[in-house]
């Protein structure tokens, strides 16, 4: 075994830039009103750090600022998002999207990414039209329920089960026939696992279904 110790800058470097280019300077107008900022890390990713700052006055009085705003550091490529799942393992931050655009090619897909500063995408995962995805973890591993409407006219579908494998991917386990699933949640009773599943409509677009209540057994 190769252990490679902490060296050069294990913590990184920060800097300092304007959230729309690069640069150290930047002349405007006493009426802006605010200018964000955005501090990137590089160089080095070990461990959490903290950034600590203040003002000075130059040919302007400085003061502290009330105003706090939000500024776009990265857009998704993503299409007909449903809803968003984040959980954390190890000490990696994880995001699953559920995909709802369907084409004739790739079909309906969903996605992982985890957090490296940006959202990376690591895995697509084949769903039919999810809803919704549910997170918990028994015994040590980390479980994962998606909620797949399927499409109109075509909603006695299956959603899946999955598990979270050491390598940081989902791995299908077992699949539940549903209707037009809508949500799936996951509770504990009496030292009991259960997951439930909302059945929204049926192929002929009757809403008066029943969702159904699933217990995990000791083997599944």
């Amino acid at each position: 075994m190769v252990t490679i110790l902490a060296n050069s800058q294990p913590n990184g470097v920060l800097q300092l830039y304007y959230s729309d280019a690069s640069g150290t300077s930047r002349q405007v107008e006493e009426n802006v009103g605010s200018l964000p900022l955005v501090i990137r890390r590089s160089q080095g990713l070990f461990g959490s750090v903290s950034v600590q700052w203040s003002v000075q006055s130059g040919t302007a009085v400085a003061a502290p600022g009330s105003m706090q705003d939000l500024f776009s550091i990265q857009t998704i490529p993503e299409a007909g998002v449903n809803g968003l799942n984040s959980f954390v393992s190890g000490v990696i931050t994880y995001l699953l999207q559920a995909g709802n655009e369907t084409s004739a090619s790739n079909g309906s897909t969903s996605a992982l990414y985890y957090w490296d500063g940006t959202w990376i995408k690591s895995q697509n995962i084949s769903t039919n039209g999810a809803r919704a995805w549910e997170s918990w973890v028994f015994e040590s591993t980390r479980y994962f329920a998606v909620a797949n409407f399927g499409t109109p006219g075509n909603t006695e579908v299956q959603s899946t089960i999955y598990n979270f494998t050491e390598d940081g991917q989902l791995s299908e386990m077992q699949r539940l026939n549903t209707m037009g699933a809508s949500d799936v949640k996951y509770f504990t009773s009496s030292n009991m696992e259960y997951l439930i599943v909302i059945n929204r409509e049926n192929n002929a677009g009757s809403t008066n279904i029943a969702s159904v209540v699933y217990r995990r057994t000791n083997d599944r």
